[in-house]
C-alpha cells in the first residue's frame, strides 16, 4: 500500500510540474507610489453666481448654485519588474475618493496602467509596449494624457483625475538620431450600441432603417517620426495621427441657434503637424508646432430630402513659445511667452467644418477655461468647448523662494483668450482671462505642500447683447422659488458673466 500511495505521489508530483505553468524570472523589482490629500474649493464654472430655480419659459431648469467644497484623497501603487530577456512588466493602481464618501469612492480600485515592454524585440532596435499605458507626443496638442477618466464617478471634477491610460499597442524602433513611434489604441469599445430613431416623420425616416445594433467604437491610429540634432539641444518630429470617432455626437449650430442644429454621430479625423525645439542662446528655449486636419464628420440618420450627408473638416492649430531662465539673479526667476491657435466653425457655415479637433490633447494652459464646455458646463447655449475655436495667449513667470524659506518657490500666469469664429453673429469676441498661481513647499525630498489658486474673470462676450430677442447668455438673477414671473423676468437682465474661481490646497508624499 506505501508504495502504491508512494508512486500515486510521483505521479501528482509530475503532472503538477508539467501542468505549472512558466513564471519570468524576476532581475529586478522595484515598488513606489504617492499619496494626495487636497482640500478644494470651486465656485461659479457655470460662470453665474446665484440660483436659478423658477420656470422663464427658455431660461428654465438652469442649474443650482454650484459653489462646492470638500476634501479628496488620491493613491497610487506602481510596481515595475525587470524580468528576463529585456522583457519587462509595469502595474499601478489608483483609488480616488472624497472623503466621508465612502458609499462611491473607497473601494474603487482603477487598474491605471497595465503593461508589458519587450527590448530588443526580434532585433535591437525594435521595443514593443502592449497593454494600459501613457502616451504623450512632443508637448501633447495631439496626444497626451487627455482622457480625465474617472470610470465609476468617485470624484466630482475629472480635471483632478490622475487616471490617464490608454489601451495601446506601441512600436519604437530608435535608430538614433531618429526614433519612429507607431501606435494602435482602442479608446471604446462597443459593438452593441443602438442608433436611436430621430425626431423626424416616420414616414419621411422609416424605423425600421434606422434602428438596430451597430458598432460605436472610437479608435486611434498613429505615426510620428522624430530626430534629434547635434546642436543647440535641437529636436524635431513630424506625425500622422488618424482617430476614427463612432460615439461622436456633436450638434452643430445652424445660423447660431441651438434650437435649429442638427446632430452628427461619426467623426473620422486626420491629423498631420510639425513639432520642433531649440536652445539658440543660453537658457533660452524656444518651441513651435502646426498642425492641420482634414477628414469628414457624418449625419448618419440623415434622410435623402435633408442637407448633405457628410462635411468635409478643414481646420488648423499653431503654436509657438519662448522660455527665458535668468542665471545669477536673485529667486533665479523665469519668464515664459507662448500663443496657442485652434481654429473654429463659422456661425451659420454649411461649407467645410473648420472646427479643430482637439484629439486626445494632454497640453494644459490653465487651471479653469480649459475645461469650460468640456468637462464642465457653463450658462450660455452658444460658447464653444475650450480646446477649439480659440485664441490663447500665456504670460508666466517662475520664482525660487529658497532665499526666504528653504524649499518655497512660486509659480505665476496670466492667460487671454479670445474666439477664432464668434459662436454666433454679432456676438463680442472677447471670451475672458484668467490668473493661475501656485505656492510649492518642498518640506523634504518626499513631502510637498502646494496651494494653487485660479481665477476667471469674464470678457465682453458673455457680458452683452448681440439683438433684442438673444441674449449672451442665458441670463439668471439669483431668484428663489415662489417668486412671480414679473420678478423674475425684472433681473433676468443681468448677465452671467460672474467670476469662476478654484482654490486647492494639497499635500503629497511620494515613495
Amino acid at each position: 500500500m506505501s508504495k502504491k500511495i508512494a508512486l500515486f505521489c510521483l505521479l501528482l508530483g509530475v503532472v503538477a510540474f508539467v501542468a505549472m505553468p512558466a513564471y519570468a524570472e524576476v532581475q529586478n523589482i522595484k515598488v513606489s507610489g504617492d499619496i494626495t490629500a487636497m482640500g478644494v474649493y470651486r465656485n461659479n464654472y457655470d460662470m453665474e453666481d446665484s440660483k436659478t430655480v423658477v420656470s422663464l419659459g427658455q431660461q428654465a431648469n438652469r442649474t443650482a448654485e454650484d459653489e462646492d467644497s470638500f476634501f479628496l484623497s488620491i493613491v497610487r501603487l506602481r510596481v515595475d519588474a525587470d524580468l528576463t530577456d529585456n522583457v519587462g512588466a509595469t502595474v499601478r493602481l489608483a483609488n480616488l475618493r472624497e472623503w466621508d464618501d465612502n458609499a462611491q469612492g473607497d473601494k474603487d480600485i482603477y487598474v491605471d496602467l497595465a503593461y508589458v515592454t519587450l527590448k530588443e524585440m526580434l532585433y535591437s532596435p525594435l521595443t514593443l509596449v502592449i497593454g494600459r499605458q501613457e502616451l504623450m507626443y512632443g508637448n501633447g496638442l495631439i496626444v497626451g494624457s487627455g482622457l480625465y477618466a474617472d470610470p465609476d464617478g468617485s470624484i466630482k471634477y475629472n480635471d483632478l483625475s490622475p487616471l490617464h491610460g490608454f489601451d495601446a499597442v506601441r512600436a519604437i524602433l530608435d535608430y538614433n538620431p531618429w526614433t519612429l513611434d507607431l501606435v494602435a489604441v482602442k479608446i471604446t469599445e462597443d459593438d452593441d450600441a443602438v442608433n436611436a430613431t430621430p425626431a423626424q416623420s416616420a414616414a419621411a425616416f422609416p424605423a425600421a432603417a434606422l434602428t438596430g445594433e451597430t458598432d460605436a467604437d472610437q479608435d486611434l491610429y498613429g505615426v510620428n517620426l522624430g530626430y534629434q540634432f547635434d546642436q543647440y539641444d535641437a529636436e524635431m518630429e513630424g506625425y500622422l495621427f488618424f482617430k476614427r470617432d463612432e460615439t461622436y455626437d456633436l450638434t452643430v449650430n445652424v445660423n447660431g441657434s441651438p434650437s435649429n442644429g442638427r446632430n452628427f454621430e461619426e467623426n473620422k479625423v486626420y491629423t498631420m503637424g510639425l513639432r520642433g525645439s531649440l536652445v539658440p542662446l543660453e537658457n533660452l528655449t524656444l518651441s513651435g508646432e502646426i498642425a492641420g486636419q482634414w477628414g469628414k464628420i457624418s449625419d448618419q440618420q440623415a434622410g435623402p430630402d435633408d442637407n448633405p450627408l457628410e462635411r468635409d473638416r478643414s481646420a488648423l492649430a499653431g503654436d509657438v513659445a519662448a522660455n527665458y531662465a535668468f542665471v545669477d539673479v536673485r529667486f533665479a526667476p523665469t519668464l515664459g511667452l507662448e500663443y496657442l491657435y485652434l481654429s473654429g466653425e463659422e456661425a451659420g457655415n454649411d461649407g467645410d467644418f473648420d472646427a479643430w479637433d482637439p484629439m486626445f490633447r494632454g497640453k494644459i494652459m490653465g487651471t479653469i477655461r480649459d475645461y469650460m464646455e468640456n468637462l464642465y458646463t457653463t450658462y450660455d447655449p452658444y460658447d464653444t468647448n475650450a480646446w477649439t475655436n480659440q485664441h490663447t495667449v500665456k504670460v508666466s513667470g517662475f520664482l525660487d523662494l529658497g532665499e526666504l524659506v528653504d524649499g518655497l518657490s512660486l509659480d505665476l500666469a496670466y492667460l487671454h483668450y479670445w474666439f477664432d469664429e464668434e459662436p454666433i453673429a454679432g456676438a463680442d469676441d472677447d471670451i475672458g482671462g484668467e490668473v493661475n498661481m501656485k505656492l510649492t513647499y518642498d518640506y523634504t525630498e518626499d513631502v510637498q505642500f502646494a496651494l494653487n489658486g485660479a481665477w476667471f474673470m469674464a470678457g465682453d462676450y458673455y457680458g452683452k447683447k448681440v439683438h433684442n430677442n438673444v441674449q449672451i447668455p442665458m441670463t439668471g438673477g439669483g431668484m428663489e422659488a415662489g417668486n412671480t414671473n414679473a420678478i423674475a423676468n425684472a433681473i433676468t437682465g443681468r448677465p452671467a458673466n460672474d467670476t469662476a474661481v478654484s482654490i486647492i490646497g494639497s499635500c503629497k508624499v511620494t515613495f
